[in-house]
């Protein structure tokens, strides 16, 4: 029996896998029964009409394991270099951030993915809108308001164009 080096919880974990690899990667676990989650956004090339497919996070790919088998399926499928790790040990990814992800892709958001560094902004919630529920930040970016989504893990920002008018200020003391 394998040693397991780490207390083991079903959820959601994350991959680092070879350069484009992507969607073969998540092809090779869907087949497998592994649930898998690439984000992908669109992007609109300047004058063209065509917009195209760009993966949110290249070299990542999110995977929800259920039991040990799925961990190992995972992390031995060809082009996967490893999970990502804090202190050798896989790091889980929250449902919330999952579920902001697939939001802004489901709704087709106009976004920027940066690795830029911003301070904390004030917290509101979405109120209306087809972002409706998204809790984010507000900061301001290249003279304007944002909203802004961290996503930790990665050190990832994603900035939206939100309409002030579908914003709630948010209090975690609610």
């Amino acid at each position: 029996m394998a040693k397991e080096f780490f207390k083991f919880s079903s959820g959601w974990y994350l991959l680092y896998c070879r350069p484009k690899q992507e969607k073969q990667i998540a092809n090779r676990l869907s087949y497998r029964s592994v649930e898998t989650f690439v984000p992908e956004i669109k992007k609109r090339d300047k004058g063209n009409r065509r917009s195209r497919s760009s993966i949110m996070f290249p070299s990542y790919v999110f995977v929800h394991l259920s039991d040990m088998s799925d961990y190992y399926e995972a992390q031995d499928t060809t082009s996967v270099v490893g999970y990502v790790k804090f202190n050798n040990i896989p790091v889980a990814v929250d449902e919330e951030t999952i579920s902001s992800l697939k939001t802004i892709i489901s709704v087709n958001a106009s976004c920027v993915i940066t690795t830029e560094k911003f301070n904390t902004g004030a917290q509101y919630e979405i109120s209306g809108g087809l972002l409706s529920g998204l809790k984010c930040e507000i900061i301001r970016h290249m003279g304007s308001h944002k909203g802004l989504v961290r996503v930790l893990l990665l050190d990832r920002n994603i900035l939206i164009d939100i309409p002030s008018s579908d914003l709630l200020q948010y209090s975690s003391n609610l």
